[in-house]
């Protein structure tokens, strides 16, 4: 699964993360931590930068489950949300509202390059 590295090392310090990042947005690649910061366009937009195609995991520390690929996946390329003049809680609530209308389907990754 794509990812998969980087979701185990998130749940491997996830403990270590909610203790020190709490409420922020992570952003790993591979088994590294590359980076903190405040919203996701912010961590999108150095995961680009840096890793351009590559696949990386940008996910709110926040408790409670992991997060899954398919959803952080669709995080990251919806970048173009916050680009399109789109505020942060205006995208929280577009993607709730996605993930809670389709609850019923399987999760999957998807592609809106």
């Amino acid at each position: 699964m794509e990812l998969s590295t980087e979701l185990k090392y998130y749940e491997a310090h996830g403990a270590d993360f909610l203790k020190s990042y709490r409420g922020q947005v992570v952003l790993i690649r591979g088994e590294t931590l590359v980076g903190v910061f405040s919203t996701e366009e912010e961590a999108y937009q150095a995961g680009i930068k840096q890793f351009a195609e590559l696949p990386f995991l940008i996910a709110r520390v926040e408790e409670g489950e992991p997060p899954h690929p398919a959803g952080l996946e669709l995080l990251r390329q919806m970048g173009f949300l916050a680009r399109a003049g789109m505020s942060d809680e205006e995208i929280d609530r577009f993607l709730e509202t996605v993930y809670k209308d389709r609850s019923h389907q399987h999760p999957r990754e998807v592609d809106l390059r």
